[in-house]
């Protein structure tokens, strides 16, 4: 028989409200019995008692026995430890979807979030989770709980030598969204291109993508920019740009696919390099970058 122990602190006032308590518990029991299924055989059996709930900050400690059979092999990562891992691997995306996830090994895998970010998780973490549809659905009621909740101020989660996962009133707004990150787990076909594109609408806020025409195709698609060199000189207005002017480019597609084969979803976009500027007539200049 093995025990594991997960403390979850709700900070705030000394009371706390019936529905954000109810809430919190019947998703994290939810995720738990999900993540069990995932890591112990059928002979095994798993027991979630609330132990504690302290006044002030309403610690909530789950522990967990487990019966280990003795065909059942040893897992690198408990129980506690998948659901410490997947609270902060959701931090990290901050209710968006990732750039890139990048499995390099069957330890660790890469995660970069929407900002550009990158943090390393263990693999048996990530696949539990980009697999699980409702621990994602669950944890996303639990931070939407809490936020809601004026009372509360932060979430703390912690776990026998783990990293001590916190989440700021933000984080739970922001981690409320629910992400559809099991279409990370598709298959992919990527292929990058040489052509001309005419700029269709710009946009300089945030992350925006840019509209453009494949004048090959007469498509109209949404790209990133990932040429950090253009935007610079854009910036600094060494560049000028409007509606219509042309741009020869590395355009990246990336588009999911399913086991069949075939193409699922949009695909997305994205401008490696630009590397020729044709104006408009009347301005009746190219420019090599």
């Amino acid at each position: 028989m093995e025990n594991e122990s997960l403390k979850m602190r709700f900070n705030g006032e000394n009371e706390i409200n019936l529905d954000t308590l109810s809430e919190s518990l019947n998703s994290t029991l939810e995720c738990l019995k999900i993540i069990a299924d995932n890591v112990l055989s059928k002979e095994d059996y798993c027991k979630f008692v609330v132990k504690i709930i302290e006044r002030g900050s309403f610690v909530i400690d789950i522990s967990v026995i487990k019966e280990i059979a003795q065909t059942f092999a040893p897992i690198a990562t408990g129980i506690t430890a998948v659901l410490t891992g997947i609270f902060a691997i959701r931090k990290h995306l901050n209710g968006k979807l990732p750039k890139k996830i990048d499995k390099n090994s069957n330890i660790h895998t890469t995660i970069i979030n929407a900002k550009g970010k990158t943090q390393i998780f263990n693999t048996t973490v990530v696949n539990i989770y980009v697999k699980g549809e409702d621990i994602e659905k669950n944890l996303s009621k639990l931070s939407s709980a809490l936020a809601k909740d004026d009372a509360r101020t932060t979430l703390v989660v912690e776990a026998k030598n783990l990293e001590t996962i916190e989440y700021s009133k933000s984080d739970l707004e922001n981690t409320s969204n629910i992400i559809n990150i099991s279409d990370f787990d598709k298959d992919k076909i990527e292929t990058t291109d040489e052509l001309t594109v005419k700029i269709k609408k710009l946009y300089f806020q945030g992350d925006a993508k840019w509209d453009f025409i494949i004048l090959s195709t007469r498509q109209t698609i949404s790209a990133t920019i990932e040429d950090t060199e253009f935007l610079e000189k854009i910036q600094r207005c060494m560049i000028p740009l409007m509606s219509e002017t042309k741009l020869k480019v590395l355009l990246k597609t990336i588009q999911k696919i399913d086991k069949e084969g075939n193409f699922i979803g949009k695909a997305q976009y994205f401008i490696l390099k630009v590397t020729q500027i044709n104006y408009p007539p009347e301005q009746l200049r190219i420019e090599n970058i």
